[in-house]
């Protein structure tokens, strides 16, 4: 019987290694998230109050790129995490689009354009991180998401 119990903690044992790797694992990819999340946040409000058409930044993805393909296959994910981790970066894309749609613009010398990709994009950039009718705003929403992994 006491070898019984000795082979059960030596496997149990065994495991904590694994599972101690895998923990720390998520954890950093959740803080990478979590510090992505915050970036792109910061610099769509520059966006927003600097008022500069076609700044020189982009919103930051690699966290994400990197991140949410492992999140998934450890299958650390709900529906609702996905959806929404996917809804914010979703929105981040958009914004990149624009925003390099705008330096074309400028390239071109397209004025017109410029202004009409601007005011596109502030629509976006403040759907990013300003509240939505009654609710909160899309940053606040996915870090509560994060945040629920800690």
């Amino acid at each position: 019987m006491e070898s019984m119990l000795l082979v059960l903690l030596g496997f149990f044992l065994g495991l904590v290694p694994g599972w101690w790797s895998r923990k720390q694992r998520l954890k950093m990819h959740w803080c990478a998230l979590r510090a992505e999340i915050a970036i792109c946040t910061e610099l769509a409000e520059t966006y927003l109050n600097d008022k500069i058409m076609a700044p020189l930044y982009r919103l930051p993805t690699k966290a994400f790129s990197a991140s949410f393909p492992s999140l998934l296959a450890d299958a650390a994910l709900n529906e609702l995490d996905v959806k929404q981790l996917s809804k914010f970066y979703e929105l981040v894309e958009q914004v990149n689009r624009g925003l390099d749609y705008a330096a074309e613009y400028v390239k071109n010398n397209n004025t017109v354009a410029l202004n009409a990709e601007y005011n596109r994009l502030i629509t976006k950039v403040n759907n990013l991180v300003k509240p939505q009718s009654n609710s909160n705003n899309m940053y606040t929403v996915t870090v509560a998401v994060i945040e629920r992994h800690f």
